[in-house]
C-alpha cells in the first residue's frame, strides 16, 4: 500500500503549509482591525494579543475547511501534473481506492471542525465581546473619575477665590485664615494617624 502512505504524507505536509499560510493571512487582516480598535480606545492595548487569538479561534473552522479542500486539490493536481496519477492508474490502482486514504486523512480534521464550531468558536466570540465590554466600562469609569477630579478642583479654586475676596475686602483677618488652615491641616493629620493606627 505504497500509494496510501505516499498520499497521506503528501496530504499532511500540504495541509500544514496551507493552514500556516491561511492563518497568517487571517492574523494579518485581523491585526489591522484590532489595532484600529485599540487606537480608538475601544479595547485596551494590553489585550491586543488575547483578542487576536480569540479572533483566530473564531475563524478556525472556516480555515480548516478551506485547508482540507485546498490540500486535496493541490495534491491531486500535482499528481496529475507530474504524471504520478498516470503511473498509479497504469499499475492497476483505481480512482475509487484513493477515496479511503483521503477520507482517513479528513476524518480527524472534520471532527476538529465540529468541536471548534460547536464549542470553542462560540466561547472565543463571547470572550472577545467580554473584553470589549470590560474595556468600555473601564474607559467610562476613568472618564467619570476625571470629571469628578476636575469638579473638585473647580470647587477648591472657587473657595480659595472667595476666601481671598473676603480677605481683600477686610471682612476676614489674614492671620485668622492662616490659623484656620493650619488647624484644619493638623486635624486632618491627626484623623489620618488615627485611621492608620486602627
Amino acid at each position: 500500500m505504497l500509494y496510501k502512505s505516499t498520499l497521506i504524507k503528501e496530504l499532511f505536509y500540504t495541509s500544514i503549509f496551507t493552514i500556516l499560510v491561511l492563518s497568517g493571512v487571517v492574523i494579518a487582516q485581523r491585526a489591522v482591525y484590532i489595532f484600529r480598535l485599540a487606537a480608538k480606545g475601544i479595547i485596551p492595548n494590553d489585550t491586543i494579543e488575547t483578542v487576536l487569538v480569540f479572533n483566530l479561534l473564531k475563524h478556525m473552522p472556516l480555515l480548516l475547511s478551506l485547508t482540507i479542500f485546498i490540500t486535496i486539490l493541490m495534491t491531486l493536481s500535482r499528481w496529475y501534473r507530474d504524471s504520478e496519477m498516470i503511473t498509479w492508474l497504469t499499475a492497476g490502482l483505481s480512482i475509487k481506492k484513493l477515496f479511503l486514504p483521503i477520507i482517513n486523512f479528513c476524518f480527524p480534521v472534520i471532527l476538529l471542525i465540529g468541536v471548534l464550531s460547536l464549542y470553542i468558536s462560540p466561547w472565543a466570540i463571547q470572550k472577545a465581546e467580554e473584553y470589549k465590554i470590560q474595556s468600555d466600562q473601564n474607559i467610562r469609569a476613568a472618564e467619570a473619575a476625571e470629571q469628578a477630579r476636575q469638579q473638585t478642583a473647580q470647587m477648591i479654586g472657587q473657595i480659595d477665590m472667595q476666601k481671598q475676596q473676603l480677605i481683600n475686602q477686610g471682612m476676614i483677618d489674614k492671620e485668622y485664615v492662616k490659623g484656620q488652615n493650619d488647624r484644619a491641616t493638623t486635624q486632618m493629620k491627626i484623623e489620618g494617624d488615627l485611621e492608620i493606627a486602627r
